[in-house]
């Protein structure tokens, strides 16, 4: 009796053990190993899209309090309809408690993006592009809210589903092999006084200059591009939830596709597309319709 209730306490500790390195990923429910806690995730995301609205990339930006009508004549802010409507679907998502921020940035570029966390910016140039855009790209007519509401059904799974951190673990594991690999490749060849030989063969010196460049680009660009097909899928799954129509997500890659360029050469344009973080919208669309037959016969909820 007594060794039955000690086996079933190892496999208890064990098991919470298992658990805290390589917890259930709340999303798709597929395990995945943790450097970062949760704590931190959220400081990261917290400071890092600090850092992108006070001087980052783009300089310095400004919160977008513009108003329009909507269609039952009602004064709103782009602030306050992306806020409203990224918190309403925030609720039906798998990870409803984290500290979401909904902001819209005075930047022309038609892009959104997440932080760790839950920390989502919206550009003013990709709200008024919707507002602009009449064309229905053969899927339906949709309200600014629904076009809105495609984009942060996609980026709330970023952050439900850690993709950033994960990314960011990933870069910390890289950077580490790099540096190692480094360090052993400057012992075999260092010279007497234990420097760095100024003489190395130039295919490996042409490696060691970019080397930390090629991993990260070439390992992760596409694990990038099935974080962004998987937000797609369950950004799907949002709206379904939060009361909206699925068909948007279609809507929206098609409107991102009307927007791309190609070079006519599917050779040319494969090569290119290999190292790019986001998958040819095209081929979004279609995966978004596979999603669509799914939701409306039940199978994906």
């Amino acid at each position: 009796m007594a060794t039955n209730t000690l086996n079933n306490d190892n496999i208890g500790f064990f098991s919470q053990a298992w658990d805290a390195i390589a917890p259930k990923n709340p999303v798709h429910g597929r395990r995945q190993f943790h450097i970062i806690p949760e704590s931190l995730e959220h400081t990261i995301g917290a400071l890092v899209y600090r850092s992108e609205v006070h001087g980052g990339r783009h300089g310095l930006c400004y919160e977008v309090c513009k108003e329009f009508k909507d269609a039952s004549g009602r004064p709103v802010s782009f602030e306050r309809l992306v806020r409203e409507t990224g918190e309403k679907i925030a609720k039906t998502s798998d990870r409803p408690d984290l500290p979401y921020l909904f902001k819209v940035l005075d930047i022309r570029k038609e892009n959104a993006w997440c932080m760790p966390g839950g920390k989502i910016a919206f550009y003013e140039g990709l709200v008024k592009a919707f507002q602009n855009e009449t064309r229905d790209f053969g899927v339906g007519t949709f309200t600014l809210e629904e076009k809105i509401a495609a984009v942060l059904g996609h980026e709330i799974v970023h952050a439900a589903a850690r993709h950033s951190t994960t990314a960011f673990e990933f870069g910390l594991i890289v950077s580490a092999i790099v540096t190692a690999l480094y360090e052993a490749i400057a012992l075999v060849f260092s010279d007497d006084e234990g420097e760095l030989s100024k003489n190395l063969p130039w295919p490996i010196e042409f490696v060691l200059d970019k080397l930390h460049y090629l991993a990260i680009t070439l390992i992760t660009s596409p694990g990038d591009r099935a974080a962004e097909f998987e937000s797609d899928k369950f950004g799907m799954v949002y709206l379904h939830r939060a009361g909206y129509r699925p068909e948007a997500a279609i809507w929206l890659q098609e409107f991102f596709a009307s927007q791309e360029i190609s070079t006519e050469n599917k050779v040319l344009d494969w090569a290119l597309s290999f190292f790019e973080t986001h998958p040819d919208s095209k081929e979004r669309a279609d995966a978004n319709r596979e999603t669509l037959k799914l939701i409306q016969n039940g199978t994906l909820r």
